[in-house]
């Protein structure tokens, strides 16, 4: 008993010892963890205070002055903050880092429809050379260009532009599935030969493309679409590797960008809209009382045609110094549905600059054309045999369609409520301090019929106009407004 207890006791104490051998050999693995979890949070610092440097070296020598393209000068924005590092063979390093431009170029037939997206490559040599370059990715794939990178080509039909910070194209490459394919070589330095837009190599095809940029309302959570701005027009070859003979070269393709800040809505919509051109953009009192206009959902109404992706045509808006019809001088609606499948409305510069006109004389001139714009879009249904949303139109249509005038003749029949409505609607919004006091002093005025009455400005030439003015319907004389207008010259409305 006594020998089978002491080879019990010695078989436990071993059983001890390799226990504690275990357990100091635990805690060694685990001290020895600890060391290389805090040699390489150090290692992560320092890596981490190097990019920082970087970074704010290549920020400190990135400039776009001199870039040639001025789209991209004026509106390419680096996120710095959001950039990935490879290390290339040659044991340089490659920053690639994103930007706000992305957007979808837009052809007449919607399967040919590309997606582009910019980023900014900056590559540093073993001898800390940096070069910076503008590569612009363009291919069909929606979804690849979201993770896309000069290294992340999987899948990747399209091709690749490499720009300097002067905006000379440095080389266009095309890539069939990630896989590079073919380089265009010594053909850049003739773009705008419109001559060249054949094909000249296999895959390519030399395109027109109009860029703009897409201007939202901020509706507190939400974005609603305005209008787009014609910025720049540029020659270029797009790679569409073997079937680039389905393409048609002659179309223009519209690439349109979001205004920056960029709104977290989708970008690749408007397919038609509403453009306005640099003529209209630049002066500042025109553009004001149409962006104030826009905000009413009343303006949307009459332009319900021209917006979102179910339109069937764009409306541009410009300015003239003349009119191409003596009907109206402040402004004019023209039809070009059969060639560009477009409408444009003119505004005369003479009555944006007048004195004598205030902003609410303006905005009666843009509704009255943009309801023109609206019959010439009901119009081109008819006769392509699509029936009108609004069967009144047809009836009327053929009522008045042998008349000289037989638009303002039905703009006269239907539209005068909603024009007044809108001005209604808009006034406040143009800031016209002029008309607030008004308003105050005249509480017992009929306001509608107030607006009605301007309203008739520029259809009195129809046969419900003459019956208008031999039975006026207000009790107010809008003259009285004007003279008001320019009683106190230290008043400037909101768009003035």
């Amino acid at each position: 008993k006594e020998k089978s207890l002491n080879e019990f006791t010695m078989k436990k104490i071993k059983n001890y010892l390799k226990t504690g051998i275990l357990l100091i050999g635990i805690l060694t693995s685990m001290t020895n963890c600890q060391k290389e979890d805090l040699f390489n949070t150090q290692t992560l610092q320092q890596t981490s205070k190097k990019q920082i440097q970087a970074i704010t070296s290549f920020q400190n020598n990135f400039s776009l002055d001199n870039f040639k393209d001025d789209f991209v000068r004026n509106n390419l924005i680096i996120k710095w903050d959001e950039f990935i590092v490879t290390e290339n063979p040659d044991t340089s390093l490659s920053y690639e880092f994103l930007t706000n431009l992305n957007a979808t170029v837009s052809f007449n037939n919607p399967k040919n429809n590309l997606n582009s997206k910019y980023k900014l490559i900056v590559t540093v040599s073993e001898n800390k050379d940096v070069d910076f370059e503008i590569v612009k990715f363009l291919g069909k794939n929606k979804n690849l260009l979201k993770d896309i990178g000069l290294k992340y080509l999987n899948g990747f039909n399209g091709a690749t532009y490499h720009y300097n910070l002067n905006g000379d194209l440095i080389k266009l490459e095309g890539f069939d599935k990630g896989k590079f394919v073919h380089t265009l070589k010594n053909k850049y330095d003739s773009l705008n030969n419109v001559a060249e837009r054949a094909p000249v190599d296999a895959g390519w095809v030399l395109v027109l493309t109009e860029r703009y940029t897409d201007w939202f309302f901020n509706q507190g959570t939400s974005y609603s679409y305005s209008t787009s701005h014609l910025e720049s027009r540029s020659l270029e070859y797009v790679y569409f590797g073997s079937s680039s003979g389905n393409y048609n070269t002659d179309s223009a393709a519209h690439e349109h960008y979001p205004h920056t800040p960029s709104p977290s809505i989708p970008v690749d919509i408007h397919p038609d809209e509403i453009i306005i051109d640099s003529t209209f953009s630049n002066l500042p009192k025109i553009n004001c009382t149409l962006e104030q206009l826009l905000k009413t959902n009343s303006m949307k109404e009459i332009l319900v045609d021209f917006f979102g992706t179910d339109a069937l045509y764009d409306l541009k808006f410009q300015v003239v110094d003349n009119c191409n019809t003596n009907n109206d001088v402040n402004g004019c609606a023209e039809n070009n549905l059969n060639l560009d499948g477009s409408v444009t409305i003119s505004i005369f510069s003479g009555s944006i600059n007048s004195t004598e006109n205030p902003t609410l004389f303006l905005a009666k001139t843009i509704v009255h054309e943009a309801i023109h714009a609206n019959i010439y879009a009901q119009v081109k249904k008819l006769n392509n045999g699509v029936t009108p949303s609004n069967n009144d139109f047809a009836i009327l249509y053929e009522e008045y369609r042998q008349k000289k005038n037989w638009s303002h003749e039905y703009m006269a029949n239907k539209y005068l409520t909603t024009i007044s409505k809108t001005l209604r609607a808009v006034h406040p919004l143009l800031g016209d301090q002029t008309f607030i006091d008004d308003r105050n002093t005249f509480p017992n005025w009929d306001w509608d019929k107030f607006y009605k009455e301007i309203s008739w400005l520029g259809l009195y030439n129809t046969v419900e106009g003459q019956i208008h003015l031999q039975n006026p319907d207000y009790g107010i004389d809008s003259n009285i407004y004007v003279n008001g207008a320019k009683s106190d010259s230290t008043i400037i409305p909101k768009c003035d």
